[in-house]
Parts: structure tokens; sequence; C-alpha cells
């Protein structure tokens, strides 16, 4: 007959081969036979590479004190406080687990991982220091200290650490792993890359540098490769939740946003407690038309009910704002409730440490992006900093973007200065960026991949201010105010109107260049009116393909053609065309393009079509000046907030007014009217970008003119209120 050890033993053999669900029935078995300590740490451990924290802290709780108190119980329990962030609990287990083994070194490792979560990061460190100093210190003391170096910022010491616990035992993988990683965060890939060809081919077996290297090629932009690695090692290992998010991660990088979603919907399955995954798949439901059922899975999030991690945070306020499905109230308690816990950390504001510019008949002005590259972002803003009057202002580049292709490397020309804070933390960038002694500092990206407004909550800039590149306000104290026009706050409810000052400048708050190289053509006789939108599919949502097919229902012997980049996937493609037949569209009157990636080519797909529709709520701003720019009118209804004024905006500025409806019945009417003047011909094009040329919407020396004009304002509004 089986006895308890050998019982154990096969539920431990269950767990190392990941038969879960034996090995956690074997442990309930021997803990209710006869509850051990080394049965609750293990069904605890188990619990907790699942990620059902929860559980396994009520699983302590209910035993700590029941059965005897070890190194081992208390380990695993106090990891599961620290990652429920339950850190008194933690700190009580440790107290009285520390009275009974007061020379065990683990528990001190543990009280290190302890000051950490509780940010007292200086003390971690000093701890750990003093037991590296011993004589017989462990690789896994040295791995400890360079994690912790790690967290507070001091990459060198770091590296050191995890390079002396390598030498100490060149058989443990994490060293390696740790190098390899911090490198990859850092940019420093040729390094990264030399530590991964010198390591032993048999340590590259081990899952935690196969992990390092698959991150490595991620951050080298080498997504196919690193997709490969992510799906070999989500099979492998499928309860580590980092490799579905990253395999995740290089899905969307690759557009393939349905094959995303069902990835981060397997990872969830697997890890059902994670809040990372469960994230990640709102995100995708976002990307792939599903706004309000992404909206549905961050619910705890929404209602207060858990924390909000700072990229949880960009997801929550960019599909809030951009569907407006989360009330602008609750987004502001969201961004406020972030930026407080990172002004308890600051070291700032900054902007009072600058070192003068003796320069005082210039106010220094820097431009922060991750977009600074060929991004709409990046292309709005070129010519902007081209005809900024050098005599009034000195142009200081930000960029925290990862893209360094041809267009950014024409932006860092056309500056007076540049700094790039892509690989340093919030702290270290804001102290570079104070030293430049900037008056005014403009962000470009608000809630959007890559953009650090954690920067901006160190106040390194005198005057902080958001334009350009993001449809709402970021809510932030850290910003001083919101650049827009009157069309675009002209419908802001009462949150997004008083949360920022605003600043509008006059003659409209962007400019297109009319310098494309794609030639305008002569509509084919043979094909029928064709409607057409060019936005990316998220915004296809269920509420503007119903507008959409009212247009169509109108105008019976038309067609409509779409395109995106994510219609690389059949999946998408089919959920565009049953929700337009849902609506009554047949699926012969549509035309779905496939994504081009040549500009060039990209453009020219405007001559087949004759009116371009803008989607609701979360409307165009790029492919309406590219329509235009085509000779294509675009149809836009004027609609909440600056997302659903962004096409209001450029069309009153170029002078179309004519196609703003005000109301869907009037969106409805333009295009009878527009389809009843017939297909465009090259002669209708070319007079539509002539006239363009012709308006504010194309003088980008008026706006930046006006931009300086506003710049200068916000600096006697600070000036004024700082005279005392």
């Amino acid at each position: 007959m089986e006895d308890r050890i050998q019982k154990r033993e096969r539920g431990w053999t269950h767990h190392r081969k990941n038969e879960l669900i034996k090995a956690e029935k074997i442990y309930l078995e021997l803990i209710e036979e006869r509850a051990q300590e080394e049965d609750i740490a293990n069904l605890g451990a188990l619990l907790r590479s699942q990620g059902r924290i929860k559980e396994a802290m009520k699983l302590y709780k209910t035993w700590w004190g029941r059965v005897e108190i070890t190194p081992n119980i208390c380990l695993n329990a106090v990891n599961a406080a620290i990652e429920i962030n339950s850190l008194k609990e933690a700190n009580k287990w440790l107290i009285e687990t520390s009275e009974i083994y007061s020379n065990d070194i683990r528990l001190t490792e543990a009280k290190a991982r302890l000051y950490q979560a509780m940010e007292k990061k200086v003390e971690a460190i000093e701890l750990l220091k003093e037991l590296t100093s011993q004589k017989d210190a462990k690789a896994n003391t040295w791995i400890e200290l360079g994690r912790a170096y790690n967290s507070n910022g001091e990459i060198d010491e770091a590296l050191v650490s995890f390079r002396t616990a390598k030498e100490i035992n060149n058989k443990d993988p994490r060293p390696t792993a740790n190098i390899i990683t911090i490198l990859s965060e850092k940019g420093r890939f040729k390094e990264a890359n030399k530590e991964v060809e010198k390591t032993e081919c048999n340590l590259k077996e081990e899952l935690a540098i196969k992990g390092a290297i698959a991150y490595l090629k991620l951050k080298e932009e080498k997504i196919y490769e690193a997709a490969i690695d992510y799906a070999e090692l989500c099979r492998i290992d499928p309860l580590q939740p980092i490799y579905w998010l990253n395999w995740c991660a290089c899905k969307r990088k690759l557009k393939r946003n349905i094959e995303a979603l069902q990835i981060s919907k397997k990872g969830l399955s697997i890890n059902p407690s994670n809040d990372n995954l469960r994230h990640a798949m709102s995100q995708c439901l976002a990307e792939t038309g599903n706004p309000e059922l992404a909206i549905k899975v961050m619910r705890e999030e929404i209602e207060g009910e858990k924390k909000i991690s700072e990229q949880n945070l960009y997801n929550l306020q960019f599909i809030g704002e951009g569907y407006q499905i989360i009330d602008s109230e609750k987004l502001k308690c969201m961004a406020e409730d972030w930026e407080s816990i990172k002004i308890k950390k600051r070291i700032g504001p900054l902007w009072g440490d600058r070192i003068e510019d003796k320069d005082k008949e210039r106010i220094n002005v820097g431009y922060m992006s991750a977009d600074f590259c060929d991004h709409p972002v990046g292309r709005f803003i070129k010519p902007i900093i081209k005809e900024h009057d050098r005599k009034r202002v000195k142009v200081i580049g930000i960029d925290c973007g990862s893209r360094k292709d041809a267009n950014n490397r024409e932006i860092k020309e056309m500056c007076n200065g540049w700094i790039d804070v892509n690989n340093l933390s919030d702290q270290e960038a804001a102290r570079k960026i104070a030293n430049h002694g900037i008056d005014v500092l403009i962000e470009l990206g608000g809630y959007t991949a890559e953009n650090r407004l954690g920067i901006l909550i160190e106040k390194p800039g005198k005057i902080q201010l958001s334009y350009l590149g993001y449809f709402a306000p970021t809510y932030l104290k850290s910003i001083d105010g919101w650049i827009g026009d009157d069309i675009l706050f002209e419908s802001l409810n009462k949150t997004q109107r008083d949360v920022h000052k605003l600043y509008k400048i006059r003659d409209g708050y962007m400019a297109m260049e009319l310098k494309t190289e794609a030639v305008i053509k002569n509509t084919p006789l043979n094909r029928k009116f064709r409607f057409g939108c060019f936005n990316h599919s998220r915004k296809l949502t269920y509420e503007t393909i119903r507008l959409f097919a009212k247009v169509m229902k109108e105008n019976p012997e038309s067609e409509i053609a779409l395109k995106s980049i994510s219609f690389s996937e059949t999946e998408e493609q089919e959920r565009i065309i049953n929700l337009l037949n849902k609506n009554g569209i047949s699926k012969k009157r549509v035309i779905l393009m496939p994504y081009i990636t040549d500009k060039i080519k990209h453009q020219e797909k405007y001559n087949e079509i004759d009116v371009a529709l803008d989607p609701i709520p979360y409307g165009g701003a790029t492919t309406t000046c590219e329509a235009l720019e085509m000779g294509v009118p675009v149809i836009t209804l004027k609609g909440e907030g600056m997302v659903g004024r962004l096409s209001s905006s450029i069309l009153k500025y170029g002078r179309c007014e004519e196609w703003i409806g005000n109301n869907e019945t009037e969106y409805i009417n333009i295009s009878v009217k527009l389809r009843k003047e017939g297909k465009r011909d090259e002669k209708k094009r070319i007079q539509l970008k002539a006239k363009l040329s012709k308006t504010d919407l194309t003088n980008q020396k008026r706006l930046s003119k006006q931009l300086e004009e506003a710049y200068l304002e916000a600096l006697t509004i600070f000036e004024k209120a700082n005279s005392i």
C-alpha cells in the first residue's frame, strides 16, 4: 500500500510534468488526511503557478500556525503575499519564521524582495550587499542583488551582480538570461548577441535563456523569428503568462490581430487569473472592432476594484475615449490615481533645476514623441518643425520611440537639439530633458504606444502641453494645457473642457503637405460609383457599418471599397462582410482591398473611389488628408469630443464645410448629392487639390507661427502666476 511519502512523490512527479489537475488532487487528499507544511507549500506553489494567487493566500492564512512553520512554507507564502500586495501579511510571516530560523539566508533574501515591493529599494540593496560580502555567498544571492539593482535603475551594477553569479555557478541559466534581457531592454543589442554567442549550447536549451533570446529578437524587431520562438515556449511551458503576452505582442506587430486575440484567449484559459493577459485580450478585442466587449473584460479596473498598471491605463484611456464608452469623469479619476502614485516616487519638479540658457531672445521648445518616424505624427510634425522661426524658438526633439528610419533622421536634422530617451527610465529621461532648459514641452502622443507620459510627471519642462497625436485630454495635472481649435473643442463635455487650459489655434490645429508623388488618374468608365473607407478596420464598428449601410441603401447602384492593414487575415475580412450583410448590404457590392506597404501605390488606390466615408465615433485624420490630397471628397459626421471632430476640423479649414454633416440624415444626404454629381474624373480631383492649396489647411508656416503664439501665451501666464 502507498504511504504518504510515496503519494507526495507521485503528486510532485505530476507537478513537474505540468499534470496539474492530478497533482492538485493528490495534494488536497494529503491535506485532508493530515495536513503537513510540505503539502501546504506544494499546493500553494501549484496555485501560484496558475495565477490563482487569492486561493493560495487563503490556503496559507488557513493553515499558518496550524502546521509546522518552516522556511519552505514561509517563502512560498511570502512570495504569494508580495504578488498580491499583501505586504503586512508577508512581513508578519517573515518575522515569525525568522525568529525560529534566524540564520537562514533565504529568509533575508525574501525580506529584500519585500523591501522592493514596499519601494524600499535602497534598503533591499544594502541588505543583499551585506549577504554577498560573505565569503560563501551563493549565486542566488547575487541574482537577487542583480534584480534589486535593476529594479532601482542601476543597470551597470545589476550586470556586475549577474556576471558574478554566473562565475559562481555557470550551470545556472538565470544569470545569463537576466544579462541578455537587461541588454535587450536597454537597446544594447550587439552586447546581448555576444552574450548569446558565448553561451554554451546545452545552456541555450534552458527555458530561461530561450525566453531571453526570444525577447532579444522581439526588441530587435525580428518579429517573425520572435513569434516562432514564443509559440514554442508556450507549447513547452504554457503556465508562463509572459510567453503568451509576448507571442500576442508579436502577432499584433505583424497586424495579425485575429491571431493575437486567439493567442490571448488561449493564454488566459490556462492562466485565468493573470490580469496582463486579460488586458492583452481586451486590446485585441478593440483592435478587431469589439470595443464594448473589450471594456467588459476590464470592468474591475473601471470600477476601481483593481489597481491599474501604466500599460493598462493607456489601454483603457485609448479605448474609452476613442469609442466614447467610458465616462470622462471615470477616465479622469483613473489618470489622477495613477499620477498620484507616480508623484509620490518622483524626484521633480525638475524644471527649476535646469541650466539657464543664456539665449534669452528665444524660447526652448521641446517636442516629445515615440513617432518621429514614418508615422502620421512624424509626417505632420516635420513641416511644423521645419517652418519654426529660429529667431523666435529653439527646437529640441525628444525621441522616445524605437523606430529610427529616414523620416526620423530628417526630423533630427531639422532640430536644434536632440534627446533620445528610448532606453532611459522616466527619471533619467526627465533629468536629461531638464538639463536642456525646456521652456515649453509638447507631448505628441497622449495614451498611445511607447509615449512616455511618466516622464512629464517629473515636470522637466517649465510648461507642458498636449498636441496633435492624441484625440482627448490626458487628465494629468502635470499637463498644463491642451492644443486644438474651435471645431475640435466645440463639443467637449464639462470634464474634458475643464481639466486643462485650452489653447485654440485660430486657423486650425493641423496642416497638411500637398507633395505626394502619387499620380491622379481618371476613373474607369466601366465601374460603378464607389464610396470608400481606408481607415483601420478597428474603426469599422457596428455603429460605423450601420451608417455606411444606410448610405449604400440610399445609393443603390453604388459600391463600397474598404481597405485596412488588418485585411491580411481572412477572418477579419469575413467579420466586415458579415457585418455589412447583417445590415442589408450584399457581398457583391463590397470590395475589400489588400494592404499595400508602398506609400505611393497606397495613395493611388484613392483613384479607385469617388467619395470617402469617415467612420464614427472615432473619425479619421490621416486618411481624410490622404483622400483630399488625391482629390477625393470626404463626408464626415460632426461628432462629440475631439475624437468625433478630427475630420470636421480638417474640412472646415480646408474650406470644404459642405461635406460636414451635423447628423446622420445630413451625412446621408451629402452622399446622395455627391453621387448625383457623378464619378470623380481627373479634372475634378485636380480642382479640389488646387482649391486646398490656397487654404489654411495647407499652410505650414501659418501653423508654426500660430503655435509659437500659443507657446508664448502659455509662458506669459506661467510667469505672471509665478512672479510673486
